[in-house]
């Protein structure tokens, strides 16, 4: 005979089992990107981002999440179903590296990433 005590752990691992299936958690590969780069020369506006590597870092403990090298001329994307706060590095040979350590990242509640679109302007060094 289970005592009330019994039960009652019972019922509390029944509902927390319920409540971690009905979030998704980390949905990495299952949604939309973190973060969707465009990549361009500061000076001359041109489209640099092939040969660019996006580096993506969890924040507060800057934690490596994900990287991406750049394949087409305009756009880079990082981080695919991960939410939260984020520091991003963009570098490119030829150009001065280009951060932002606080990009934020939600969610619509059901793995899916609400992208965060930026422009980054790379200065080149020369």
């Amino acid at each position: 005979m289970m005592t009330f005590a019994m039960r009652l752990v019972v019922t509390v691992l029944i509902a927390a089992i319920g409540a971690s299936a009905s979030s998704c958690g980390d949905c990495a590969g299952l949604s939309q990107p973190a973060v969707d780069l465009t990549i361009r020369d500061a000076i001359t506006g041109a489209a640099i981002a092939r040969g660019s590597t996006v580096y993506l870092f969890k924040r507060p403990l800057l934690s490596p999440v994900d990287s991406a090298f750049g394949q087409d001329s305009l756009h880079i994307s990082a981080g695919d179903g991960r939410d939260g706060q984020f520091e991003i590095i963009v570098e490119r040979p030829g150009y001065f590296p280009w951060s932002n350590p606080n990009v934020v990242v939600g969610t619509d509640g059901s793995c899916s990433t609400e992208t965060v679109f930026l422009e980054v302007r790379m200065r080149p060094r020369t």
